[in-house]
């Protein structure tokens, strides 16, 4: 992405999904959600072609409502963060 504004520092993993569905849903929505899953792996998701990220947004997809799901996705992309400014951070959650 060209946005300049935002720092992604690179760190991303399942762990990132966890904290922002369960800042959304509660932890409650994340067990039944994770329940049963192979959860994706950053290191090994490429091998198994991204099967199990796959089934990961789908069933993320079939339990939450539209709206929240891309509000989940697009702050786990954009690294939104409280720190960001007030203004920055309201034109980014306008998308979702």
């Amino acid at each position: 992405m060209g946005d300049t504004r935002i720092n992604y520092d690179e760190k991303f993993g399942i762990e990132t999904f966890k904290r922002r569905i369960c800042s959304e849903l509660g932890e409650p929505f994340w067990l039944k959600l994770a329940d049963g899953l192979a959860l994706p792996d950053m290191e090994t998701e490429a091998d198994c072609k991204c099967r199990n990220m796959y089934s990961f947004i789908s069933r993320l997809e079939t339990m939450a409502d539209e709206k929240t799901v891309r509000r989940i996705l697009y702050r786990v992309r954009h690294g939104l963060r409280h720190f960001l400014t007030g203004s920055l951070r309201a034109e980014w959650y306008d998308l979702c």
